[in-house]
């Protein structure tokens, strides 16, 4: 197939046609008006084809662990048995509940939960191979870290994405904690990520 052997010379070609992750393909007719001759728009799509993201919480990790890595900090450490954090996932993913909304529920019980302080992020990404980690998260010393994983579409958008919550426990406050406890305070947006802070009184 001329087309297809075509395609597959160009690197943006073989990104699209070869991503192991796709799962379907569109193929749609672009007839050019001035040239004599058929093209043919091609796209794939990968699927969330599961509810269960266990296996992207462990693959956020190894992200995070590497990128600690990098600029020599040790691997996080994961803090597990926090219910909270997947019946928020679930209200994200089934009943469109908005990702920080869930993020204070979340802070909320983990602060309850730890008798610490506890910072705190949500994340969106397409990719998690590409995830944009906040620098407080790749800082020196110990960090006890709780992710969460699940997917939604935002509103208006064309297309799904992950959502990627994650919780630093205990050790030197990562912001300036709210004046108030449990409190939260929408602190700032940067780039695919927002975080909040809260302390336990």
């Amino acid at each position: 197939m001329v087309w297809l052997d075509y395609a597959l010379e160009s690197p943006v070609g073989r990104l699209t046609l070869l991503d192991p992750a796709a799962r379907q393909l569109a193929v749609g007719p672009a007839i050019p008006g001035d040239v004599a001759g058929l093209a043919a728009a091609v796209t794939t799509y990968a699927l969330f084809e599961s509810d269960d993201h266990s296996a992207d919480e462990a693959r956020v990790l190894q992200n995070l662990a590497r990128a600690r890595g990098v600029v020599g900090a040790p691997p996080p450490v994961r803090v597990e048995g926090l219910a909270e954090l997947g019946s928020e996932s679930a209200l994200v993913l089934k009943k469109g509940k908005e990702p920080f909304d869930a993020l204070k529920d979340i802070l909320h019980a983990a602060a309850q939960g730890s008798g610490d302080h506890v910072s705190d992020w949500v994340m969106e990404t397409s990719d998690l191979d590409y995830l944009d980690f906040p620098p407080e998260l790749l800082a020196q010393g110990e960090l006890k870290v709780v992710v969460g994983v699940t997917h939604h579409r935002a509103p208006g958008a064309a297309w799904g994405q992950y959502v990627v919550f994650a919780l630093a426990i205990g050790g030197p406050p990562l912001r300036q904690a709210a004046t108030e406890p449990q409190r939260w305070t929408k602190l700032a947006m940067y780039r695919n990520w927002r975080q909040g802070v809260a302390v336990r009184p």
